[in-house]
């Protein structure tokens, strides 16, 4: 049973109220590129309402962009008299639910907030934020006609490769001079908390068969920048062509965030 239902299954009827369309949608939403350990709030609110007794709503977003921290009662209904409020956050923290409802068979109408959800930036990437589904009734149990509207918050990639090389550079080793070669990669922290990176090296070898070469692990400063390295084994690797992407991953808080990586590609040949 939702969280609505629970509390309106014990309510009394009385006549209808008249409802007209609304709108449920989100208010308040960051209007430019937020980085991970930033905080904001989101107003879930209903607009142009009639006869709202009680509502409930499912609200979901990607758990590695997004925590939900809290969630607080929006004032609206709570214009018309005493409310009963409710709500969970997923333990996968992948949703939360909310609901109210007036305690009297009474309603509101109008426009305003009816929660207010607190999130933690905590990966990189985007997030939707969906409302799976909401509910708008009247004091008969009702539905309310209404339309929902989804928000979506981008989040920076915290760590990035942000050069040493141009894209599509190319280099020329020898098997017999250059045993190895060293690649590296500046990676920048453009967040505002300190990270540990490092960069991975990724490339298929001549066989097709992906590889991977990772560099030492380092800690950089909010809008700092560390130059990371691995190097590139000739004798072992073969003549050839390789294309090496070059990625950055970064963790804070014991907690790995793999999903913002951001890289550069290069070139070079393996000569006899």
């Amino acid at each position: 049973m939702s969280i609505v239902a629970m509390f309106l299954a014990t309510a009394v009827m009385i006549g209808p109220a008249r409802a007209t369309q609304a709108k449920v949608q989100l208010v308040g939403l960051p209007t430019s590129t937020i980085n991970p350990g930033d905080t904001f709030s989101v107003d879930v609110t209903v607009v142009d309402v009639v006869g709202l007794n009680a509502m409930e709503f499912k609200l979901s977003y990607d758990p590695f962009v997004l925590k939900a921290t809290g969630v607080q009662k929006g004032p609206f209904l709570s214009t018309a008299g005493p409310t009963l409020f409710l709500y969970v956050i997923s333990v996968f923290g992948d949703y939360v639910q909310a609901g109210d409802a007036l305690f009297t068979p009474t309603w509101v109408d109008g426009s305003g907030v009816l929660a207010t959800i607190t999130f933690k930036a905590i990966g990189a990437g985007s997030s939707a934020l969906h409302f799976d589904y909401s509910t708008l009734v009247d004091v008969n149990l009702a539905p309310i006609d209404h339309a929902t509207f989804d928000g979506s918050v981008v989040v920076h990639a915290v760590a990035e490769v942000t050069g040493r090389w141009e894209e599509k550079q190319r280099f020329v080793m020898s098997t017999e001079l250059d045993v190895f070669n060293t690649m590296y990669a500046k990676v920048t922290n453009h967040g505002t908390v300190s990270v540990t990176a490092y960069v991975q090296f990724m490339f298929f070898d001549m066989t097709g068969v992906m590889k991977t070469q990772n560099s030492a692990t380092v800690a950089i400063a909010p809008g700092a920048d560390a130059v990371l390295s691995s190097d590139f084994d000739t004798s072992l690797r073969g003549v050839g062509t390789y294309d090496v992407t070059a990625r950055a991953y970064f963790s804070y808080d014991a907690i790995n965030y793999f999903r913002g990586e951001k890289g550069k590609i290069l070139s070079f040949v393996v000569l006899p």
